[in-house]
């Protein structure tokens, strides 16, 4: 499932604005975030990669989006365990992942 809404809502107490505004951010800041994430791994930043991958991880738990949540937390903890060989797998799985989500939420 790509975006389970009623999961985020329940969350929030079925505030249906609220969730629409949290939607709006992450439509706002989620591209940006995955592009710093690689921009800061592709120099060599991995702390700088880590906290990008974390609030990727936290912005797409909070709309229900809990594939993606999912592979940023992969990507965050291999990232930590310093396992780089398997991030570019990741990176990619989460540039997929963040289109098939902002095409979900329209």
């Amino acid at each position: 499932m790509i975006l389970d809404s009623q999961a985020a809502l329940e969350r929030i107490e079925h505030d249906r604005e609220l969730y629409a505004e949290i939607c709006g951010i992450f439509r706002d800041d989620a591209p940006q975030i995955f592009e710093q994430l690689k921009m800061a791994f592709g120099s060599g930043d991995i702390a700088a990669a880590t906290r990008n991958a974390h609030s990727l991880k936290s912005s797409a738990a909070n709309i229900g989006a809990t594939d993606l949540s999912e592979t940023a937390r992969l990507a965050e903890s291999t990232l930590r365990a310093g396992e780089f060989e398997s991030i570019h797998a990741l990176i990619s799985r989460l540039d997929s992942d963040i289109a098939h989500v902002l095409k979900a939420l329209g």
